[in-house]
């Protein structure tokens, strides 16, 4: 009887662990994705040397794949040459068996 317990107390904790296990490595893929995403997004940008159509097209595709972006620009000079700036991407973090769903964020810098 003694051996029966201990056999389903392991079986429990085992399941667990996978359940577990799988909620981690699902949320640290999806970081993992928006981090290439915003990197492809950045180099579109920086490619463009800040064109307005491609961040709004950009935007609309982070939209398209669930995250949001966030673009802030600015200029050195007046003339508008020497352009920076700032990209945000939001993302859902989720780990479902514990419970835990945030919104986390991603910046970077563009140049």
């Amino acid at each position: 009887m003694e051996n029966i317990i201990k056999g389903f107390v392991t079986v429990i904790l085992i399941l667990l662990l996978v359940f577990v296990g799988t909620g981690l490595v699902t949320s640290s893929i999806a970081t993992r994705n928006a981090r290439a995403s915003l990197d492809k997004y950045v180099t579109e940008i920086e490619n463009s040397n800040f064109a307005d159509e491609v961040i709004s097209a950009q935007k609309d595709e982070a939209d398209k794949n669930g995250y949001k972006l966030t673009v802030n620009k600015m200029s050195r000079t007046n003339d508008g040459d020497h352009m920076y700036g700032s990209a945000t991407l939001e993302y859902k973090y989720q780990i479902k068996l514990l419970s835990i769903n945030e919104t986390h964020e991603i910046t970077t810098s563009i140049r």
